[in-house]
């Protein structure tokens, strides 16, 4: 009763408490997206009164919400929310995958590409162009150091060189690319890459959907190589170009010098390299 009171004593004349959760259902694969007026102390209850049985709820926003609006309005924006926070809308399963959760292989067998490449380009004004080719096909990762993803991959690639199966989730500022990794063998992995574009600030509130941008059988090697030394190749930029990437702001603001990163990323790239077979 208290904690339902403080909802009401927070919101703005004309406006109701909205809490928007991923769940998960006993029964049910997976995560659900779940949009409601209950608070987080109530809304277990909420769920075992409409006949679920809840084994995890996890809060991704609270806000308000104009009295007499559609919950179902909240969808669109949950759905986005929960991609930026790393979640996988996994179509095969109809469900949501938490961060770091396993994703199951998509239907299909793509063929098998040898010729891989993977480069930086020039660091502009805090964003960094990642552009990875397989075969013929090329895409561009336009990577924000807001949400930096120089370690990430670093790690994908560690992971790829030693298990096969990995998955990167890289944020664009509203936009994102999602690689994943799926053993074959001990020398191929099917890899697939997919973007999705944020609709919403379009005035498209239409379901996020991804686009598969790349679906190839490659040598799991290799590719761990070319991500890596991707990375690497940060090192050989110059101070000028670094320094457009790392270090915008003043340094009370939380930028790091050029000098404090570029030695962030030779400690990245020697912890990842360290028991894996490079």
């Amino acid at each position: 009763m208290e904690e339902a009171q403080w909802d009401q004593e927070h919101c703005p004349p004309g406006y109701t408490p909205i809490y928007d959760y991923m769940v998960r259902i006993e029964g049910r694969d997976g995560w659900l997206t779940h949009s409601t007026e209950l608070s987080p102390g109530r809304v277990q209850d909420g769920l075992i009164r409409k006949g679920h049985r809840p084994l995890e709820v996890r809060l991704l926003f609270q806000g308000h919400m104009r009295i007499g609006e559609a919950l179902e309005s909240q969808h669109c924006f949950l759905s986005h929310l929960a991609q930026f926070n790393g979640w996988y809308w996994e179509e095969k399963s109809r469900c949501w995958r938490a961060p770091g959760e396993p994703v199951l292989e998509p239907p299909g067998e793509p063929q098998e590409v040898d010729d891989l490449g993977f480069l930086l380009g020039d660091p502009r004004c805090g964003w960094l162009t990642l552009r990875l080719r397989v075969g013929d096909i090329e895409t561009a990762i336009q990577a924000s150091d807001v949400f930096d993803p120089l370690e990430d991959l670093l790690s994908f690639s560690h992971t790829i060189a030693r298990s096969g199966s990995s998955h990167l989730h890289i944020d664009e500022e509203g936009n994102y690319h999602e690689f994943f990794t799926f053993a074959r063998d001990d020398r191929r992995v099917r890899l697939v890459v997919e973007a999705f574009r944020d609709r919403l600030s379009e005035g498209d509130e239409e379901e996020a959907a991804p686009v598969r941008l790349i679906d190839a059988l490659v040598p799991r090697q290799p590719l761990a190589e070319i991500l890596r030394e991707g990375v690497r190749s940060y090192l050989s930029l110059s101070r000028e170009q670094r320094q457009e990437w790392c270090n915008r702001g003043e340094p009370d603001q939380g930028r790091r010098t050029v000098e404090d990163y570029d030695r962030w990323i030779r400690e990245a790239l020697q912890r990842y390299a360290t028991g894996s077979s490079w």
